[in-house]
């Protein structure tokens, strides 16, 4: 039984394929997706990189409109 299903799990996980991210250093917003946005367009989404602090913890985000 744990054979059949480590097999099962083996061969989803093959026919899943792998997921390739970007290099986030490429990108302004460090987005790692593929065709992500890169610059802000009028009309279109726009991203807004921001930071802030949280209960002593420093947060960073970007912000969609």
């Amino acid at each position: 039984m744990i054979k059949k299903m480590v097999v099962a799990a083996v061969v989803t996980a093959s026919l899943a394929g792998s997921a390739v991210a970007d290099d986030y250093r490429k990108n302004p917003f460090t987005l790692t997706y593929g065709n992500a946005i890169t610059e802000n367009v009028a009309g279109k989404v726009n991203i807004h990189p921001v930071t802030y602090q949280l209960h002593g913890i420093q947060i960073a985000a970007n912000v969609y409109n």
